[in-house]
């Protein structure tokens, strides 16, 4: 069996492709530019858009409920980038889900931010069956009780 000659015009849209993705901006942070602030802080960005995450449906057919705390950047720009799971109460059964969903979130500079300070926080997302399966939604006590994350 023999090779067909790669032609010159799939070449050069390679070399086009690979040009364009060397020169795109890339989403990694200098790590001095990124300052760390606690989960519920609202001093530098606000929240304009939430998302509630799907429960997965095998997760929901046994009665599954569980939290996941992801890690994530905002950038300039109010989106959440460098997602990363801190802890999960069952491993990899909601991660997928809770990353889609931090994924979706905007946010805007709050008054004191006006150069758009780049932030590194975190949000735990909770799935909880018979209630919210969304963040400020649920009563902390119950949400608690119901998922732990030690």
């Amino acid at each position: 069996m023999s090779r067909k000659p790669i032609s010159f015009i799939a070449r050069v849209f390679a070399a086009i492709i690979i040009l364009q993705a060397c020169s795109s901006p890339q989403m990694v942070f200098e790590e001095e530019d990124i300052l760390t602030v606690p989960a519920d802080s609202n001093e530098y960005w606000e929240t304009v858009i939430s998302h509630k995450p799907r429960y997965p449906w095998r997760a929901f057919n046994i009665g599954l409920d569980g939290c996941v705390n992801v890690s994530y950047v905002i950038n300039k720009e109010g989106k959440p980038r460098s997602l990363k799971i801190l802890k999960s109460s069952v491993e990899r059964v909601f991660d997928s889900a809770a990353l889609t969903a931090v994924q979706k979130f905007r946010f805007k500079p709050s008054g004191d931010n006006p150069e758009r300070q780049i932030v590194r926080t975190n949000m735990v997302v909770y799935f909880l069956i018979g209630g919210s399966s969304i963040f400020e939604d649920s009563d902390p006590d119950e949400v608690k009780s119901r998922c732990s994350l030690d």
